[in-house]
């Protein structure tokens, strides 16, 4: 009896060491410790531009939060990103799966800077290669400023280029605020102007194909808050979400009252 005890415990053993054996051991991505002198900050990035198209060779990485994503539709194959030294926009090769407040670092050896319609950006970025997710809510908080603040250039450039503000006491001008934000039915972009106190204009724009497109503009006054972007010698707002303003008190400018639509079934 003590005999066949062992012969099965011997049996269990080694069906057990053969289990073992047999399990897959999954393959573990190396994690590269990079020197602090391979890091750079974005506002480093943005100087190494020389105005002419400009590829890095050195294997550098540069760290910041996603300030705007694709999630609303109102830009595409896009992410801007900011740190406490300045902000980029990112072109990207394809879509990404990356969020705001999402920090990541960005691998840099071999990407191109170059500059669109006088706006510098990180062109034709591969999201799946050279973008790596740190963490997760990391929100920045807007800069408020002012009108006149992000539409004076510093040579060709807004200073504010890509970076997350919030401007107050705006209202949409009388022409454009009875508009929707964005052509829905053909899904053309559209500009709309913005006015402050002083009469200092800059457009919204604003993508046909966002969620947010066929929403009517607030007719009230109040805050806004969104991506500063330029084309050519235009200053431009990309905004994330109506929702995030705050446009209920009273106008300044005198406008008629919109005028309401009617919708049948058909």
């Amino acid at each position: 009896m003590m005999k066949i005890k062992n012969i099965l415990g011997l049996a269990l053993i080694t069906t057990a060491i053969f289990f073992t054996s047999c399990e897959k051991e999954f393959d573990t991505i190396p994690v590269k410790k990079l020197s602090s002198e391979n890091i750079i900050t974005i506002d480093s990035l943005r100087n190494i531009y020389n105005g002419f198209d400009t590829t890095i060779v050195g294997d550098y990485s540069v760290y910041g939060v996603v300030t705007a994503d694709e999630v609303s539709g109102n830009i595409y194959k896009e992410l801007y990103i900011q740190d406490e030294t300045n902000a980029m926009k990112l072109q990207l090769s394809s879509s990404s799966d990356f969020y705001i407040g999402d920090r990541v670092r960005i691998t840099l050896k071999g990407v191109t800077i170059t500059k669109d319609n006088n706006m510098l950006i990180i062109d034709n970025l591969d999201p799946d290669l050279a973008i790596i997710k740190q963490d997760v809510n990391q929100n920045i908080i807007p800069e408020v400023v002012t009108i006149t603040d992000i539409t004076n250039l510093i040579g060709i450039f807004s200073a504010y280029q890509g970076k997350l503000i919030q401007i107050n006491d705006v209202e949409f001008a009388c022409a454009d605020v009875c508009n929707s934000w964005a052509d829905a039915i053909g899904q053309g972009d559209k500009n709309r102007n913005l006015i402050d106190t002083m009469g200092n204009t800059v457009v919204v724009r604003s993508s046909g194909f966002s969620d947010f497109a066929g929403t009517q503009l607030p007719f009230g006054k109040g805050s806004i808050i969104g991506v500063v972007s330029q084309f050519g010698g235009t200053i431009q707002l990309t905004i994330r979400n109506p929702n995030e303003f705050n446009m209920n008190v009273s106008r300044k400018s005198v406008c008629s009252a919109c005028p309401i639509t009617l919708f049948n079934k058909n």
